[in-house]
């Protein structure tokens, strides 16, 4: 007897392996008795980085994902929940590879470890009027058990809670992942992993309330910032209220406008507005443009600042532009955006807030950096590649550690600019100036890469440069001596390999001077200063070099490597918007052009 081509189809689209089991592409399904489907397990190789799972198989609906169901499937990435199902096992998804999960409004019980040992990062709990039961293993308070809840150990960035969640496990801890600390089980707790003696490494950066949220419980040290909608919404912390206990809490209403994913808060008295927050959950995006302005209720707001914490932690942004009219970037506004690469300002930039930019180890190009006036306190902490040609021209006041493991090429120091001794703490750069009407040199500029020292006639006191092995020219234009704080201010190779030009006719107080008498190699003319100071500026389709004489050749490439013009330094226009490659002598900068 031959088969017709349908049916060998359904034969091929699923298979009855025996009574109450049924195969669909490789995932295995038991019949329950009133007919839907418990996903038991899956083939690892029927699928590639993401799976979705079907609502229903063969007219029986999937209501359940049985325990260990996908247990160490470290190549499933991505998985797409079916909309009605209501259980998700023990273990069910431990030792995966998620970083977003969605969580239908139907799924009711969520059980032990479901996500344990995953890098889930965005997680969305839809909204729905009956609670969500979590398991939690009843241990020790003094144990760090890791199947004490389904997300614990999960470094989760951006949450969107939208109903209230039940725990069977009452007892107050802070070890867990998530757990309730009512005995009624009617609050909502969220804990990151780790001890609660390091609580404050483990925040959470944001978390969004929907509006049938009735009750939260908040742990210690736990939550950057909390967007609540509902108004009736009480903020718990050990059962008592408080208003003020996140960093940031903004109650939803008229003035927080979402566009694009991104959120602002206006002001209708003069019509500007701020980036309060970029919720990554809802976008997988790695760049994002800010628009020069915004409509709401028929009214224009200009983004005037981008807000406290408003890009905290999205680790996966890697570009960022900015309209002209944004003017402030506030404290920790982009902290621990690790692959942030590209900040795009076009210019406009004033103040950057304290911690800005902290632990942005892939930031390199930060286009309308030279318009800033004031830079916050660890500003730049930590960004390793972080390296501009030098301080914007009209710097006012840069705060403490603001260059802390990042650094900028040539460092000037002027009169007008108010400094913390520790500005340049551990900061790379190659050149220093000290400019007409500064006395004394700030504290702790020093650095390995340190070559050129240019301190003009009112300087009459150092601290040293004990540090600055590297450094090979030092111009001193006082004829009287500056002091030092220590008798031996440069290291002894600086002594016997570096040139020192001091003016004409200061050689003999020199010979004399602490400090200075040991330079075997001492010019007593001061010759005109050689710089490696360049400024690369970009804009409107063109590519300027500034600080290198003209007559230097200079070459710029396409990120691919293609030449986009070799010759003398002068504008280069008439170019594409991308990312290019700038080389002038021996110096060489990426830049992006827009």
């Amino acid at each position: 007897m031959r088969l017709s081509v349908l049916t060998l189809s359904f034969l091929c689209f699923i298979v009855c392996k025996g009574q109450g089991e049924i195969q669909h592409n490789g995932l295995h399904f038991t019949i329950q008795e009133d007919s839907t489907l418990v996903l038991v397990s899956a083939d690892v190789g029927v699928y590639c980085d993401s799976l979705i799972i079907p609502d229903s198989v063969s007219g029986h609906a999937v209501t359940a994902i049985g325990d260990n169901c996908f247990k160490d499937h470290t190549n499933l990435c991505a998985v797409q929940i079916p909309m009605n199902l209501k259980t998700i096992g023990n273990y069910a998804f431990r030792n995966t590879m998620l970083e977003r999960l969605n969580i239908p409004s139907n799924v009711a019980q969520i059980g032990l470890g479901a996500f344990l040992k995953t890098p889930l990062k965005c997680l969305v709990i839809e909204d729905s009027d009956d609670p969500l039961q979590v398991d939690i293993e009843n241990a020790s308070t003094f144990t760090l058990d890791a199947e004490m809840s389904p997300f614990h150990g999960c470094p989760i960035l951006d949450i969107y809670l939208g109903r209230n969640i039940h725990s069977n496990y009452r007892q107050y801890i802070r070890h867990n992942g998530w757990i309730t600390v009512d005995v009624d089980g009617d609050l909502n707790a969220i804990y990151p992993s780790g001890s609660p003696f390091y609580s404050d490494y483990f925040r959470i950066p944001r978390v969004i309330f929907g509006e049938k949220i009735d009750t939260v419980c908040v742990g210690g040290f736990t939550v950057y910032k909390g967007f609540v909608h509902n108004p009736n919404m009480v903020v718990m912390r050990d059962k008592q209220v408080v208003n003020d206990y996140f960093n940031h809490r903004y109650q939803i209403n008229e003035n927080i406008v979402e566009v694009d994913d991104v959120m602002y808060l206006v002001n209708n008295d003069d019509f500007t507005c701020a980036i309060i927050d970029y919720p990554s959950y809802s976008n997988p995006s790695t760049s994002i443009v800010i628009p020069g302005e915004i409509e709401h209720n028929g009214y224009v707001y200009t983004p005037k600042t981008v807000g406290a914490m408003a890009f905290i932690k999205c680790e996966l942004l890697q570009e960022v532009t900015l309209p002209p009219g944004i003017t402030k970037i506030g404290s920790s506004a982009f902290s621990d955006c690790l692959n942030l690469h590209t900040i795009d300002t076009q210019g406009g930039i004033v103040v950057i807030g304290n911690q800005a930019f902290w632990n942005c180890p892939a930031l390199e190009i930060f286009n309308g950096f030279d318009s800033v006036e004031q830079i916050g306190e660890q500003a730049f902490f930590q960004d390793e590649k972080f390296f501009p040609d030098a301080l914007p021209r009209d710097i006012k006041e840069i705060g403490s550690e603001s260059f802390f493991g990042s650094g900028v090429r040539t460092i000037r120091i002027t009169p007008q600019l108010k400094l913390s001794d520790v500005a340049f703490t551990n900061c790379r750069f190659h050149q220093l100036f000290i400019e007409e009407g500064v006395t004394t040199v700030p504290y702790y500029l020093s650095s390995e890469e340190l070559h050129t020292v240019s301190l003009s006639k009112t300087v009459d006191f150092c601290y040293g440069f004990q540090s600055c092995k590297n450094l090979r020219t030092i111009y001193s234009h006082n004829p009287i001596p500056p002091t030092f704080y220590t008798s031996s201010p440069f290291p002894s190779s600086v002594y016997k390999y570096a040139k020192l030009y001091i003016p004409e006719g200061a050689l003999d107080m020199y010979k004399l001077a602490n400090g200075w008498k040991n330079f075997l190699n001492v010019q007593s003319a001061i010759t005109e200063v050689e710089s490696d100071e360049v400024i690369i500026e970009a804009g409107d389709g063109t590519i300027s070099v500034w600080g290198v004489d003209p007559s230097c050749q200079m070459a710029i490439y396409s990120i691919d490597g293609r030449i986009a013009y070799q010759g003398p330094v002068r504008p280069v226009g008439q170019l594409a918007q991308g990312v290019y490659v700038v080389q002038v002598n021996s110096i060489r900068r990426k830049i992006f052009l827009y």
